[in-house]
């Protein structure tokens, strides 16, 4: 059985960090895009990083973000994670990896943000060449659902977003079966975060609880890279990534010992 890895997203605010720490989440989420009413600067997105759990990354959501720029967040420690909602192609993709490789950062994850509206997105997410897909509405902070019917062609691991809230996420679980929820307008009051339905969110999410999707081996090895510290795959049995010095699964778990299996970082 799993619970679902939770990111909080469209942090902004010092008591934001604050309850995400005592609330022991496993992603936050800083918002570059300027257009945003989550915007944030990268220098404010590292005054708030310097004050998060050592044990909780942080994610820089971007939107065609000038490659330097994205690679100087991470290279400063604001952010951790990348995670690209434009309309990034593989070219850019391509010189982001070659940018961090360049920088020392070799492994940092990339996130791709894909909007939901038909089997064909599905079908396209299940391709990107990344380390983990999102699922969204639109994108990004619009409060709107899809319709969830949709992932159960999904192949892959995957962050679930639009629209979650506390009113809605036992049914987003049970229904999607998600690596990762994403919540941001789901957990405010009047346009800021808010720490009882945050709380509340928080709760609903490690109180349910579900068989894990029988994601194919070969959809596993697709998506990992060999001898990836984040990624490891033994027959149907997919390691995705490590949080909190422990390890999070997706995928059918092998049945005996699986003692030494998994090294922690």
């Amino acid at each position: 059985m799993s619970t679902a890895l939770i990111k909080v997203c469209g942090l902004r605010r010092p008591e934001d960090i604050q309850w995400a720490n005592e609330l022991d989440v496993d992603f936050v989420g800083f918002v570059f895009a300027p257009n945003s009413r989550r915007y944030v600067t990268p220098a404010q997105a590292l005054e708030l990083r310097r004050e998060l759990k050592s044990t909780i990354r942080s994610v820089g959501v971007l939107v065609n973000e000038p490659v330097l720029s994205v690679v100087h967040m991470v290279t400063s420690g604001a952010i951790d994670i990348i995670q690209l909602h434009g309309s990034e192609d593989q070219h850019y993709l391509a010189d982001l990896k070659e940018a961090l490789q360049q920088a020392g950062q070799a492994g940092t994850p990339v996130i791709r943000a894909c909007s939901v509206s038909c089997e064909e997105d599905i079908a396209r997410a299940c391709q990107l060449d990344c380390d983990w897909v999102l699922l969204d509405s639109g994108r990004g902070g619009t409060g709107q659902t899809f319709d969830w019917a949709l992932v159960a062609s999904m192949d892959r691991p995957f962050f679930l977003a639009g629209g979650l809230n506390c009113d809605n996420i036992s049914q987003a679980l049970a229904a999607c079966h998600p690596m990762a929820v994403d919540v941001s307008s789901g957990i405010e009051t009047d346009g800021v975060k808010d720490f009882a339905k945050m709380q509340d969110f928080v709760c609903r999410v490690r109180q349910s609880a579900w068989r894990d999707r029988p994601y194919s081996a070969q959809a596993a090895a697709r998506h990992c890279t060999e001898g990836s510290t984040d990624c490891k795959v033994v027959g149907t049995w997919a390691v995705f990534m490590k949080v909190h010095g422990t390890v999070s699964y997706a995928g059918s778990r092998p049945s005996g010992n699986t003692a030494g299996l998994v090294t922690r970082k």
